[in-house]
């Protein structure tokens, strides 16, 4: 039955894409771009990091469309024109558009034109993690990838590893990965000593600029994806909070950030007064910015914070249940980070750990992966937009 409802939907998206050609009666605007993020839903990521470098290189220059499924107040998103995911404006703006950026697979029944430029920026960096089972096994789905390919002009690669890997598990053509970097990685790179702009994000969180950050931020998984299973962790916030503190002599502010594909996660913890919730947090490379100590599981993130050199660690309680629903691309014990199976063994590596050893694993890590970072990547999309709409 479900191969059939594959099919099916399959069938309907071929039909959709006949139907979309009617937006082929409107021209192509040269100067019109359009941004996508998570299919609408947020203002963030790569996407975002492009828009603002184009706006503070080349002004009103350009038009800017924003698909947006709700109204997010940010100044930067005043007077810019938007549409929602899946509505007549979405479709219309997606066939008239000389560039659109989207930072998830573009949709298989979009028919593009020769005239426009989809650039695919995705939304990590690394290689850690592969398809699942269900991915690779499903003849449906890698139609559906093929289709996807074939009107994506540019992949951003943010390492060797990246392109190399989603090379071979999507079948993409190696000349099609930008060896850039990723944009929204930039101030990781170009901002980790900036004072002001550290202090100006601790403010907005309402966090004094003395006290120092550790950040939680797990990664979503297909148990939790489609149920409202809770997801807990067996993570005592307090015990964790004085271990920071016997080891870097600081008092820490646990932040949590949960994946927005995650329904619910609990924690074992009394201790409310040092833990904050910033999961709607809109810029998570903001939060990047500031921590001072990671905690991470198998989430891409790892690969952004790695360009800080600041400490993080792994917690893995369900390492071999995850490892069975999706394979590593790069062993586990090459990752930047120490991983532990059991909160103990968390305590017990922090406690151990040592400054120098931890930067040799991170530095070891970025360059085993072939790093492209290198704090520009909003430019060099910049120009590439600039360089097409030019010759167009």
């Amino acid at each position: 039955m479900s191969r059939i409802i594959e099919v099916s939907r399959l069938i309907i998206i071929f039909i959709i894409k006949i139907v979309l050609h009617f937006f082929w009666l409107f021209p192509v605007k040269k100067n019109r771009i359009l941004f996508s993020c998570y299919e609408g839903n947020q203002f963030s990521c790569n996407p975002k990091y492009i828009f603002l470098a184009l706006r503070k290189e080349f002004g009103n220059k350009y038009e800017y469309i924003w698909i947006l499924n709700n109204e997010i107040k940010d100044p930067a998103l005043d007077q810019i024109k938007k549409a929602k995911f899946l509505t007549v404006k979405y479709f219309y703006y997606i066939c008239t558009s000389a560039v659109y950026i989207n930072n998830v697979f573009f949709e298989p029944f979009v028919p593009k034109r020769k005239s426009q430029l989809f650039i695919n920026t995705w939304h990590g960096g690394g290689a850690y993690k592969g398809n699942s089972d269900e991915r690779q096994n499903s003849v449906v789905m890698k139609i559906k990838d093929k289709m996807r390919d074939s009107i994506t002009d540019y992949y951003i690669s943010s390492c060797e590893a990246f392109s190399k890997s989603w090379s071979h598990e999507f079948n993409i053509r190696y000349n099609k990965f930008l060896p850039i970097g990723l944009p929204r990685n930039d101030i990781l790179i170009t901002d980790t000593d900036n004072v002001e702009k550290i202090k100006k994000i601790k403010t907005k969180l309402g966090i004094e600029n003395k006290n120092k950050i550790v950040l939680y931020a797990p990664t979503w998984r297909f148990s939790t994806r489609s149920t409202a299973k809770v997801f807990n962790l067996d993570l005592d916030i307090s015990a964790l909070l004085e271990c920071l503190k016997n080891k870097y002599s600081d008092d820490f502010v646990f932040l949590f950030r949960g994946h927005h594909c995650m329904h619910d996660i609990s924690f074992n913890s009394d201790d409310k007064y040092n833990f904050l919730d910033v999961t709607y947090y809109p810029d998570m490379q903001e939060i990047l910015l500031i921590t001072d100590v990671f905690i991470n599981d198998y989430s891409s993130s790892m690969w952004d914070f790695a360009l800080t050199k600041r400490p993080g660690y792994l917690y893995t309680p369900d390492l071999k249940e995850y490892e069975s629903e999706q394979h590593f691309l790069t062993p586990i014990d090459n990752w930047p980070y120490q991983y532990a199976e059991t909160f103990v063994n968390l305590l017990e590596i922090i406690s151990k750990s040592n400054k120098q050893s931890q930067k040799e694993k991170i530095e070891k890590h970025i360059r085993d992966l072939g790093t492209y970072e290198k704090g520009n990547a909003s430019m060099r999309v910049c120009s590439l937009i600039e360089k097409f709409c030019n010759e167009k």
